[in-house]
Parts: C-alpha cells; sequence; structure tokens
C-alpha cells in the first residue's frame, strides 16, 4: 500500500513513549526495501522523536539525513532542524536552513511558504535583525490570514509583537 505522499506504507506496532526505537525500526525497514521517499521520511520522525525528548543533537543528525531527501519531507525536516539550531544558539545556521527552504518554495503564494516566513522572522528576532524580523512578519501574517491557519497566524502576531517591544526597548 501507498499513503498520499506516495511513500511505501506498513505496519508497525507503536509503543507509547518509544517512538524513536519505532522510528529507527520504519528507518532499517525502508532502506532495506531500497524506498528513499521511506527512509526520509522515517529519518524525519525519529529525528522529531529525539528532539521532543531533548536529545538535540541526535535529532539534528537524522533531520539532516531526512532534509537530504529533497521535497515536502525535506523542507519540514529542515525547518525541525532549524528549530533545533536555535535551540544550539546556531542561529545563522538555522536561518541558512530556514532560507533554503523559503528558496524552494519561492514564487509560491501557498501556505508553507507563510509558515516558514513567521519561522524565520523568529530566528531573526533572536539573531538581533529587528527590521528585517518585523519585515517578514508583516509579509507572513496577511498570508496566515487568508489560509486561516488560526495557530500559525497567532503564533506570528505574539512574535511580531515581542519584536516591536525588543526594539522600542533598545532605543
Amino acid at each position: 500500500d501507498r499513503d498520499v505522499t506516495g511513500v511505501q506504507t506498513c505496519a508497525l506496532p507503536i509503543y507509547p513513549g518509544r517512538a524513536a526505537d519505532t522510528a529507527a525500526r520504519a528507518v532499517r525497514l525502508a532502506r532495506r526495501a531500497g524506498d528513499a521517499a521511506a527512509v526520509a521520511l522515517a529519518e524525519q520522525a525519529w529525528g522529531t522523536s529525539l528532539l521532543q525528548g531533548g536529545a538535540v543533537d541526535a535529532a539534528m543528525r537524522h533531520l539532516r539525513r531526512a532534509a537530504a531527501g529533497g521535497g515536502a519531507v525535506g523542507r519540514s525536516a529542515r525547518r525541525k532542524l532549524a528549530y533545533a539550531l536555535v535551540q544550539r544558539g546556531r542561529l545563522a545556521a538555522a536561518l541558512h536552513e530556514v532560507d533554503t527552504v523559503l528558496s524552494e518554495l519561492r514564487g509560491s503564494a501557498g501556505p508553507e511558504y507563510a509558515v516558514v516566513l513567521a519561522q524565520r522572522a523568529v530566528i531573526r528576532y533572536q539573531a538581533g535583525k529587528l527590521t528585517d524580523a518585523y519585515t517578514d512578519s508583516q509579509a507572513a501574517i496577511p498570508a496566515l490570514r487568508r489560509f486561516d491557519d488560526r495557530l500559525s497566524l497567532e503564533r506570528a502576531l505574539v512574535n511580531r509583537e515581542i519584536g516591536r517591544a525588543s526594539c522600542r526597548e533598545r532605543v
């Protein structure tokens, strides 16, 4: 069977609290089957589970592997990798990852572009690039409204106001 992404699907038992183990098994099975798309998706799942568990460095290894697969899975992995890099204080590297995603989406007017733009704004605020961050927020917010992505919109609005407050404090 194939799911909507075209990735070969198989039933794996999922045990609460063992997402990383399940993802590791999925990677092995996908490699054995020679399914590169499934490997990338499983690597992303593995990296995500490690990231959520606080194993940031290990997560970054798996997210990099998933990002190398390209496409939607690769873009998603790069965004999570950027999040991990921010946690490690590597803001320039995080900006590089989101800029790579934005360049892949260049010309897109879709919701993914707006969400990534909002993510870049947050990283730019943290890097002290307040004007650029504000510009990104201002571009992302109307698009998020248009796509009715309420969660991303609320995050972007809050982050924009935090950025505004930071600008006022520096004056």
